[in-house]
């Protein structure tokens, strides 16, 4: 029963913890950031270090426990898998012998492609040599130069002789002689030139005229090129261009003459689709070059022949560098030099095998569940006595037996579970605290799930709710994001004991971010006595707060509802009171019902207050602008208040009014304000009426000065009057911006910014190096002591006095006094 009870609280409080590590870490908390690896590694202990080893150790004891039943199953399936490994083996050679085959299948259908365009070649070479030779085509080579009539009638008597020719009837499409030097293109029906035949008659598709031209006049001792496209009129044909330099004889430079065949594609393609429709391949035709004259290739997506392993006259090898593997033959042929290619995917080569390696792996799989299932229920059996001692003696567990057996081991690990438990215990009871907090910042938000809850883990979080009512107090720290982390730190740890003690045992404590605290408050009911107490313990703690640490402090209350679940409620309408700061300020306590009940639901800001708050702003009157804006705040928040909502729209109209004055006075807002501060920021950061009087105050101090700039006169007697005070009040202890403006009749933001305006500097820095003046002044002319030099300059103590001497002279006034040598 410990060891489930211990179990069933790791399950539980597990996820709390784990989102407590990982939101704080997030959250920047250092005091968090420091504790993940230490509560994370905790909690491992507390729920993964009992279970892992657990699992571990169990996992190992019963492999051991069960090595003879392994054993024996292994054996079983040794037996079993033998002979499927010999199949496998007989299968795999049955493989290569139908690839064999199939290749020697395709080498013959390559024969016959290769016979039937030999066959034509031999007739094709007939009529080369025939018209390459002919008396009178030799004769126009060197003597048709002119337009002679000798010349014509040679012409004729060429163009006869063609007509005459027996050509294969399918194979060769068209032929035509051309002689560069009359620039002569001549067919069996016709006579033109060169420019003429390749533009209209006999157009190339995929070469312009020039370039046609341009290669028929370079040297060729019988070229074939590949497949281009020609037009017939109107209809296009393909064709493989050959062409043979005139004379016969000649090895190099520019021909004579040159003789163009066209072969037809078509007749040669056709004779190709017979094998790659049969095989579902694809057939290359290469010159003796190695250059591709026709290829089924567009029908295959583009896929390419190995041509670097094309060698010898005849051969055959599996390609593996396309997606699918395919079977290439090879042929080549001693009359025309072609190389003819066929590539056939292997798998329709194996089409049949892989058909009957599907049934075969059907059986063999059949046959391998069946083994495997008997080999199991055979050595199942065989292992029963042993499993039966295993379990009659695991029941006793504290039954001895001699060391180095399975039974003595299972005495052992129950032993250490034992202990581990205890440990366990102890690591809990050390993160409670942690636990706790975690719950009740996870109940707040309504993260958690109270009716899962057992009253042993209430009892084991040390939480004890005695009373049906509940109620959040939410305690906001402002500005603290100006503290250091320490501070902060500080900060929470001052408020969260103070409020702990404030409440005794009717609330629980739980800091839920960096500057706000809660307070879970358990009431025995929800009356108004009792909402009041709340209230005046909420009152309580922002005065002890104010008074003995001067924190910037507003408290939000909810209202008390029934049952455990309804903190969630209670914790967003705290919330909702918080905002209320917006209009009541920083050390300010709202309750929730309080808010609802005095809402009002306008804002005081006639038109014709905006319109003098411009015009005093033109003239760059700041007491006026001043005195307007003390009028319309307390108009709006002396009596009652108004809801955040409308407080946001009143300081949005103040900021509009603003920019309404900048446009009229023609003002660049960076000019006046400088590009770090942006008015419109102000509503975003909206606080307490009391800074966004002084701020909105601020800024229209900053454009009346920027206009009165140019009164020379004035500034100057101001900046005199500025310097006459802070020289005769600097020995002023309780010297300060508040009553200096005082003094001298004026507002202390305005008198700031001027003084900074004016010479560049802060009035705290001139009051600063006038009293270390007159420290340096008393250390060389008096043996007074520092403390008492710090009093008469206007410091509380020395330390004062030291840090700033320090900071402007770069010495202590010790040191000082030292270099100058001490008065006598």
């Amino acid at each position: 029963m410990r060891e489930a009870h211990a179990l069933s609280m790791g399950l539980l409080l597990w996820p709390a913890a784990a989102e407590h590590c990982g939101t704080h870490y997030a959250s920047g908390n250092k005091a968090c950031q420091d504790r993940p690896s230490r509560l994370c590694y905790n909690y491992t202990i507390l729920f993964h270090y009992h279970t892992r080893k657990k699992v571990k150790q169990m996992a190992w004891f019963s492999f051991k426990r069960r090595s003879f039943f392994v054993k024996m199953l292994l054996s079983f399936l040794a037996v079993l898998l033998l002979p499927l490994a010999i199949s496998s083996l007989f299968y795999s050679r049955f493989e290569n012998i139908l690839a064999g085959h199939a290749g020697r299948s395709n080498m013959a259908l390559l024969d016959q492609i290769r016979q039937a365009v030999d066959s034509q070649m031999e007739d094709f070479d007939k009529i080369r040599i025939h018209i390459s030779m002919n008396t009178d085509v030799q004769w126009l080579l060197n003597f048709g130069s002119d337009d002679s009539p000798e010349v014509r009638q040679k012409y004729i008597r060429v163009m006869n002789d063609l007509k005459g020719l027996d050509i294969p009837s399918g194979f060769i499409q068209s032929l035509y002689l051309y002689f560069p030097a009359s620039d002569i293109v001549l067919t069996d029906s016709l006579k033109t030139d060169s420019g003429l035949f390749f533009r209209n008659i006999l157009p190339n598709v995929n070469l312009a005229p020039e370039s046609s031209l341009s290669r028929i006049n370079a040297f060729h001792s019988g070229t074939f090129y590949p497949v281009e496209t020609v037009l017939e009129g109107t209809q296009a044909r393909k064709i493989i261009p050959f062409i043979q330099s005139l004379p016969l004889e000649a090895k190099s430079g520019l021909p004579q003459g040159s003789l163009v065949i066209l072969i037809s594609e078509s007749y040669i393609q056709s004779l190709l689709e017979n094998i790659s429709q049969l095989n579902q391949g694809r057939v290359v035709v290469l010159d003796e070059h190695g250059q591709i004259i026709l290829s089924t290739e567009s029908q295959s997506g583009g896929r390419t022949i190995p041509l670097d392993r094309i060698t010898g006259n005849a051969g055959q090898f599996s390609d593996d560098s396309q997606k699918k593997t395919e079977i290439v033959s090879f042929t080549r042929s001693d009359v025309s030099g072609w190389t003819f290619v066929s590539a056939i995917p292997e798998d329709v080569v194996m089409a049949e095998v892989e058909r009957n390696r599907y049934h075969a792996i059907a059986i063999l799989s059949i046959s391998l569940a069946a083994g495997l299932l008997t080999a199991y229920i055979l050595s199942y059996r065989n292992y029963t006595p042993v499993r039966k001692v295993l379990r009659d003696i695991s029941q006793l567990w504290n039954t001895g037996r001699p060391k180095g057996n399975e039974m003595e081991w299972i005495s052992h690990t129950l032993q250490t579970s034992w202990q581990e438990e205890r440990d366990l215990r102890q690591a809990l009871s050390r993160e409670i605290p942690v636990v706790r907090a975690n719950f009740l910042s996870r109940l707040i938000r309504g993260l958690a799930w109270p009716e899962r809850l057992s009253p042993e883990s209430l009892e084991f979080m040390k939480l004890n709710f005695r009373h049906p009512y509940f109620g959040v107090l939410l305690i906001q720290i402002e500005n603290s994001s100006s503290f250091a982390v320490s501070e902060r730190e500080l900060a929470n740890f001052i408020v969260s004991n103070i409020s702990a003690e404030l409440l005794e045992s009717a609330g629980h404590v739980v800091e839920l971010e960096q500057d706000r605290i809660a307070v879970l408050m358990n009431r025995p009911d929800d009356s108004p006595e009792t909402a009041k107490e709340i209230h005046n313990k909420g009152i309580q703690l922002l005065g002890l707060l104010n008074e003995r640490f001067h924190m910037g402090i507003v408290i939000g209350i909810g209202e008390l509802h029934h049952g455990l679940e309804s903190a969630a409620l209670s914790y967003r309408e705290a919330l909702n009171a918080l905002d209320y700061r917006v209009v009541r300020g920083i050390n300010s306590v709202n309750v929730y019902e309080k808010n609802r009940s005095h809402k009002r639901t306008y804002y005081h800001y006639p038109v014709e207050v905006e319109s003098m708050l411009i015009n005093l702003g033109k003239c760059g009157d700041y007491e006026g602008c001043f005195r307007a804006l003390n009028d319309v705040f307390e108009a709006n928040f002396s009596e009652g208040f108004i809801p955040p909502e409308m407080a946001k729209c009143l300081y949005l109209e103040l900021i509009s009014t603003l920019f309404k004055l900048l446009n009229s006075l023609g003002l660049d807002q960076a000019k006046v304000f400088g590009r770090e501060l942006d008015p419109l920021q102000l509503i975003e950061q909206a606080a307490a009426p009391d800074s966004m009087h002084a701020m909105i105050a601020e800024l229209y101090g900053s454009i009346c000065l920027y206009v009165a700039d140019s009164q020379t006169d004035r500034s100057d007697e101001l900046f005199n009057r500025i310097k006459e005070y802070v020289d005769s009040r600097y020995a002023d202890s309780m010297f300060s911006l508040t009553s200096m403006a005082d003094d001298l009749g004026m507002n202390g933001k305005y008198l700031s910014a001027f003084y900074k305006k004016y010479s560049g500097r802060n009035l705290s820095d001139y009051l600063a190096s006038v009293r270390v003046q007159q420290a340096k002044k008393l250390l060389r002319e008096t043996p007074l002591t520092i403390e008492q030099i710090a009093h008469r300059v206007g410091y509380a103590n020395d330390a004062g006095l030291i840090r700033v001497f320090r900071k402007l002279e770069g010495v202590t006034p010790g040191k000082y006094r030292d270099q100058i040598g001490r008065p006598e």
